[in-house]
């Protein structure tokens, strides 16, 4: 799980922050393949599940930092299904698995439920992620769930 981890680690270094080119799409796979396989190898390692979930919100957010979640199109299905999806349950993991506060887990975990609970996966997801988690979790983001209150989505 470490070496898969350290491959990660170094493979993301190498396409410096540049997710989203044609050049770095093979990278990317790569680098999420590593990842995963570190989170298969050691399924109780907070740090490889933090990785996978935060290389999968990586790629969804350099999809989407051009474009207006609310009024621009939404992504497509298999962007959900290949990134999305997989950041949240990332996320819920490591949150669930970290000794310490995983505040910054959270709020990407909600940036991805506010933009994209429309789907039906996503939506999923999140409801099956709220059992693994501790109820204290959601203490530290009320601020964020208040200001987020009329969300224009029902299922959110």
């Amino acid at each position: 799980a470490k070496c898969y981890l350290r491959q990660g680690e170094w493979q993301a270094f190498l396409l410096r922050g540049d997710w989203m080119s044609q050049k770095a799409r093979e990278g990317v796979r790569d680098i999420l393949e590593s990842y995963r396989l570190a989170t298969e190898h050691n399924r109780t390692w907070y740090k490889a599940w933090h990785a996978w979930a935060l290389a999968n919100f990586e790629v969804v957010t350099s999809m989407t930092v051009n474009t207006d979640q609310d009024k621009g199109p939404p992504l497509p299905e298999h962007i959900i299904h290949d990134h999305v999806v997989p950041a949240i349950q990332g996320f819920f993991k490591s949150i669930a698995l970290s000794q310490t506060s995983s505040l910054q887990d959270t709020l990407r975990l909600l940036t991805l439920w506010f933009a994209h609970g429309g789907s039906s996966d996503v939506n999923q997801a999140v409801n099956e992620g709220f059992t693994s988690v501790s109820i204290d979790t959601w203490l530290e983001v009320i601020p964020q769930l208040i200001a987020r209150i009329n969300q224009p989505n029902p299922r959110v």
